[in-house]
């Protein structure tokens, strides 16, 4: 299974660079001028979060080095409120990040103010308040980070249901014991039991990891960052968007009333909860006072795309800069078009 990975990466590879160097890239690249890209990033690497989880977290030096190429290829970096103008720079270029994690504002914000570019940020705004690592990535990290973590359940003060010892490392219940500390405990007894399971792993975050790996940035930070022209949006409160209307629009109402005293006249744009929607919210969404709402559907942005069903282009440390390049000009949408064919 591995060696078919690696060979159909190698094969993907090869084919980007026979489409770079042939002339397809700026071929794609003329067909959707004026298209505009939505980019997608996540989290900042601190110390190695960009192994742990390389899909979501980004090196500010492969940052910069994103923001050179495309200068180079001519971006115009342009706001999400003009997502939707038909009258678009020749490349077009929106820069969003996704939760709100402090790394964002610590690593990528000073690139963005050092090239004059604007972005995007979208908060999800419970642990907003909290002002403590996530507990899902916090404790996820904790066992990557172990070479065993074996426990015993009846060491620990915070009560839970299990009994005994047991090999945490590699346990296909871990996504179980996450679900009932998140379901079932609140913040200050997971916050409890977390330090008990550093101590017990004789394993912790550092303190820049503690204040922003994992952790999202609080009012004050944003505020700071809202005035840096990195512009604040909604992502839900608990980072979830329910399939009932009352549900869903509560999410979207608790999030700007918290993000209301940071940027009070403009919060009309949305970001699923890991890209997920349902056609069906889409009304839901309008009478919320949402003007756009953007997905994890790779691609570029069209003309007869819409308004809240936005594609982006996601990148992290697990993408490559000749795969980046691709999506940027469009050779990805070629192929998946032809894939789709």
């Amino acid at each position: 299974m591995r060696y078919t990975i690696l060979m159909y990466k190698a094969l993907k590879n090869i084919l980007l660079v026979l489409m770079k160097y042939s002339g397809i890239f700026f071929l794609c690249r003329k067909y959707y001028r004026g298209c505009p890209r939505i980019i997608c990033y996540h989290g900042f690497n601190i110390v190695d979060e960009s192994e742990f989880i390389p899909g979501t977290f980004i090196r500010k030096s492969t940052f910069e080095s994103r923001i050179a190429l495309l200068k180079k290829l001519g971006a115009g970096f342009i706001k999400l409120d003009d997502v939707l103008n038909r009258q678009q720079e020749k490349l077009p270029i929106v820069l969003t990040f996704d939760d709100g994690f402090v790394s964002t504002l610590t690593k990528g914000l000073p690139v963005l103010e050092k090239h004059g570019i604007p972005g995007t940020i979208y908060v999800t705004t419970y642990y907003a308040k909290k002002t403590t690592p996530i507990f899902r990535l916090h404790f996820q990290y904790l066992l990557w980070k172990c070479s065993s973590a074996q426990v015993n359940w009846d060491d620990f003060k915070t009560s839970t249901p299990w009994k005994g010892k047991e090999e945490l490392k590699g346990n296909p219940r871990t996504w179980e014991i996450i679900d009932y500390f998140e379901t079932h405990k609140t913040e200050q007894e997971r916050s409890r039991f977390i330090k008990e399971f550093e101590k017990m792993l004789n394993l912790s975050l550092t303190p820049e990891q503690r204040r922003q790996s994992f952790t999202i940035a609080n009012d004050e930070e944003l505020k700071e960052a809202q005035a840096n022209q990195l512009d604040i949006q909604l992502h839900t409160h608990r980072h979830r968007l329910p399939l009932e209307k009352s549900a869903c629009q509560q999410e979207i109402k608790e999030n700007r009333k918290f993000l209301a005293s940071i940027n009070p006249e403009n919060l009309v744009h949305f970001c699923y909860p890991s890209g997920i929607y349902d056609k069906e919210q889409f009304p839901w969404l309008e009478e919320a006072g949402i003007a756009t709402a953007t997905t994890l559907t790779p691609g570029i942005v069209k003309r007869d795309s819409h308004p809240l069903k936005l594609p982006r282009i996601l990148d992290s440390e697990g993408i490559s800069q000749l795969q980046f390049e691709a999506e940027v000009c469009g050779a990805g949408d070629f192929l998946r078009s032809f894939r789709w064919r």
